[in-house]
């Protein structure tokens, strides 16, 4: 709700300039949102379903990321990860050549920048998975000015 957003970021002194919010009850390009959904989900939903579907969230913002009307997606704190990630395997789906879907998180601390790959998502990858997931998770770094230095973590509840 556009209102109950600039009340918020006001009561915080926060300016919203430059900042555009879309509602899904509201959205005026709803229409050709309910007809790329549908494209891109070739026989698994229907017209009636898309327009249901798109009232959550993390549909609806993921559809606007891959719809190139927002460059990404911040969910989660409120959504389990399963919410999270799902619309966004369906929709925008993996990058070609990529077989194993991770996450990674970028913490901050004054000047430094760190990526803490795939702490969410899968839960006993293999040697294959990993040496992917440490790729992949390397040329994220690169995107966000990181010269990577990819470290290993490993643990074991087996003893």
């Amino acid at each position: 709700n556009k209102e109950e957003i600039s009340a918020k970021a006001a009561s915080m002194n926060l300016t919203l300039a430059g900042v555009d919010i879309y509602d899904p009850a509201t959205y005026e390009e709803m229409d050709a949102m309910v007809a790329s959904f549908v494209e891109r989900r070739k026989g698994k939903a229907t017209e009636e379903d898309a327009r249901k579907i798109l009232k959550d969230e993390n549909y609806f913002g993921t559809m606007l990321v891959y719809m190139g009307k927002a460059h990404g997606l911040v969910s989660g704190a409120a959504h389990s990860t399963a919410d999270t990630v799902r619309p966004a395997l369906q929709i925008i789906k993996t990058k070609p050549g990529v077989t194993k879907t991770s996450g990674v998180f970028i913490m901050v601390r004054e000047e430094e920048k760190y990526v803490f790959a795939d702490c969410a998502i899968n839960i006993a990858p293999n040697s294959q998975d990993l040496a992917e997931i440490g790729i992949e998770s390397a040329k994220t770094a690169e995107l966000f000015g990181i010269d990577p230095r990819v470290a290993m973590l490993s643990f074991s509840t087996k003893g």
